[in-house]
């Protein structure tokens, strides 16, 4: 039995459905993360290409939401991002990423306080992203504010300003007794570069999780200063996050206690479970945070126009100003000495050796290529699917033709009939004689 060029067809779409169902499960699951040198060169390719407008806009058509709809975070996710809340730096174009590749952690002056390192350990810890970048920008406007304030020049602002920018105030005091001699540009551009690593060196030292990740080598992390004019990124020197990692873990004031529940901070989960069990306790926290709270909004009612920062150095806010090591900065005049130097010295042994051997990690890594993020199209399904397709198609194809050459061969041949020839002719008889 002859099978038609239909059957034939329909045939070959069912093994060709056979054979891509696999490939479409197998595209359509998670790939592995990256590892963090690996993430740190995507971040770095996707700033270049925007640099030089070859922005690819990767994983962010409608596929790439539906999938967000569906799917976790922490599958795809690869670098956790605090940032400043300016407008003028969209994260995820200046590093040409997509839909579901960054964790960005956003406010104004890129602090790293209680709410950001939550967002931080939250990124790193939970959503496992193998990179933490702190990013500062030029003409950052708080950075500035606080300068110009530290210079006597301050003005007014609003009540829940001055703690949010407390934490700047120690960078930029360094940035004065390095450059002394600077301008106001200069030492606001100093000051930048401070924060960064005020930033870094406050995650360091008030979370354990943070520190572990990265002694585990699960996690790096950089610091970064983004050009708001130019669009490009100055990477900041890693071994000086060694060494300052190294510095925090000799420091008798960091922070131990990793998770919530036995912190001396507690959660409000905790103190929930405190006031159920003893209720005096509980009171006393509540009534101590009230006062503290009501203090707080007395000192920030009273504070004068030029002395809003001040009254906030009254009020309990960090630990004393840290200290790390640190090498020789872009904008360090000639001359000055560095203030971080003495605190490599201090540096614990274990800690120390660790910053070594990330050291040697890190040049090796340079060494490598620079590794890009996985393409949202499914080529290989592509390829394989009008492979089949023009396979099937001759296939069907030549079937056709084979079938119609066998009928053709099948039919008899018609041949003329022959010629009918007359009958010949009855003889003719003569009639009969008549009876007599």
């Amino acid at each position: 039995m002859r099978s038609s060029p239909r059957c034939s067809t329909l045939i070959l779409c069912v093994l060709l459905l056979i054979v891509s169902a696999p490939l479409r499960a197998e595209e359509s699951k998670p790939k592995p993360k990256p590892g963090p040198d690996e993430a740190l060169s995507s971040l770095k390719a996707g700033n270049e290409r925007f640099v030089n407008g070859r922005s690819e806009n990767p994983r962010s058509d409608n596929a790439r939401l539906r999938l967000a709809g569906s799917a976790s975070q922490a599958d795809y996710a690869y670098a956790t991002i605090l940032t400043c809340s300016d407008s003028r730096i969209p994260i995820e174009r200046i590093f040409d990423a997509g839909v579901m590749d960054l964790f960005v952690i956003r406010v104004a002056g890129n602090v790293c306080n209680t709410d950001e390192l939550g967002s931080i350990e939250y990124g790193l810890a939970h959503v496992k992203t193998p990179l933490l970048v702190v990013l500062g920008h030029t003409q950052c406007g708080t950075v500035t504010a606080v300068t110009q304030h530290l210079k006597g020049k301050g003005h007014a602002l609003e009540r829940n300003i001055p703690p949010l920018v407390k934490s700047i105030e120690p960078a930029v005091k360094r940035a004065m007794r390095v450059g002394a001699n600077m301008t106001e540009p200069q030492l606001i551009s100093r000051g930048i570069e401070e924060n960064v690593w005020t930033g870094i060196e406050n995650a360091f030292l008030n979370s354990p999780a943070v520190r572990e990740l990265v002694i585990q080598d699960k996690v790096k992390v950089v610091g970064a200063i983004y050009d708001v004019g130019t669009g490009s990124i100055v990477w900041l020197s890693e071994n000086k996050v060694h060494r300052m990692l190294g510095s925090v873990e000799a420091n008798p004031n960091r922070a131990l206690n990793a998770m919530a529940d036995s912190d001396e901070h507690a959660a409000p989960g905790a103190a929930s479970h405190a006031a159920g069990q003893c209720p005096a306790a509980a009171h006393e926290i509540k009534k101590e945070s009230h006062d503290g709270a009501k203090k707080a909004q007395a000192e920030t009612h009273t504070l004068p126009v030029s002395g809003a920062h001040k009254a906030a150095d009254t009020a309990a806010h960090h630990a004393p100003e840290p200290s790390h090591g640190a090498p020789k900065v872009q904008h360090k005049e000639k001359g000055s000495k560095d203030p971080h130097a003495s605190d490599l010295q201090a540096s614990h042994g274990a800690a120390a050796g660790h910053g070594a051997s990330l050291e040697g990690e890190s040049k090796g890594a340079a060494k490598s290529g620079v590794a890009t993020a996985p393409a949202e199209k499914p080529w290989t399904l592509i390829a394989i699917s009008v492979v089949v397709f023009v396979l099937g198609s001759g296939v069907a194809f030549f079937g056709y033709l084979k079938n119609k050459s066998a009928a053709a061969h099948a039919a008899p041949v018609a041949h003329p009939a022959p010629a009918a020839h007359p009958a010949p002719a009855a003889p003719a008889h003569p009639p009969a004689p008549a009876a007599h």
